[in-house]
């Protein structure tokens, strides 16, 4: 009873607020994502397995502020994966939650809830449910102004605790990260280093997860965007079959329509 409160109760009030108490009506946005991907690693095994797969995401958002109080957003979508080579590893994903932000000086704060449903093929055989809470803090620092824009440094820091009905998946998390965004090539550059320590309720289980990613943005349209990515990831865990790393790159098209 107290996982079902803690993942409907801020949701539900969220929901209230922004119709009761915003200052302004917030925006409401609907996005299709395709994004081919090539993957070192599709298993996410000690073993890996190299592939092409192609992500399709769709989501709604609804985003604005509550006067004086804090920013939000309400986010519900789809995740299906398809592989070219190894079928067996198709996923779907079906995903809701919430993020709320407050501006404090020059500190950013977030409280994010995301209940996620995991399944194979075509929503059959559902094999996961997972709700991720994390509270968190960073401090965007401007290091160079340009004509095209500003390049901004951000460190941040937080505090993750996953929630599951499958016992093993249930965790803490504490993850510091860095990331570095600015003007490149007629669009925008992201990059970003984040390192988790991930110490698992069951087995004595202990990970430490390296992520470092880059992606680059262009706006063609007010509905369209463009862009590639790359990401790197290591594992290290001490249950051995845990331990993976894994490296994926492939470009993306966003189409997204928003009301005003």
């Amino acid at each position: 009873m107290f996982r079902l409160i803690i993942r409907i109760a801020p949701l539900a009030l969220l929901l209230i607020l922004a119709t009761t108490a915003a200052a302004d009506p917030p925006t409401f946005t609907v996005s299709g994502t395709l994004d081919p991907l090539y993957s070192t690693n599709a298993g996410f095994t000690r073993n890996p397995q190299d592939d092409f797969l192609l992500r399709a995401r769709l989501s709604a958002t609804l985003k604005g502020n509550i006067e004086n109080l804090f920013g939000y957003s309400i986010l519900a979508g789809t995740r299906n994966d398809r592989f070219s080579d190894l079928p067996g590893l198709d996923t779907d994903f079906a995903f809701y939650g919430f993020t709320i932000t407050k501006d404090i000086a020059e500190y950013r704060i977030s409280l994010a809830g995301t209940h996620t449903f995991v399944y194979d093929t075509v929503f059959d055989d559902r094999r996961a449910g997972i709700f991720d809470l994390v509270a968190g803090v960073t401090r965007p620092i401007v290091i160079l102004s340009t004509s095209d824009g500003d390049w901004t440094l951000t460190p941040g820091f937080s505090v993750g605790r996953r929630f599951s009905d499958v016992d093993r998946l249930e965790r803490l998390e504490l993850a510091p990260s860095i990331g570095i965004s600015g003007p490149f090539l007629t669009g925008t550059l992201n990059l970003g280093v984040a390192y988790a320590f991930r110490p698992f309720d069951e087995f004595g289980r202990e990970d430490s997860n390296l992520v470092m990613n880059s992606t680059w943005t262009k706006t063609l349209s007010e509905n369209v965007t463009v862009g590639a990515r790359a990401k790197y990831e290591l594992n290290r865990s001490d249950i051995r079959l845990s331990s993976y790393d894994v490296f994926e790159v492939g470009p993306f098209v966003t189409v997204s329509f928003s009301t005003d």
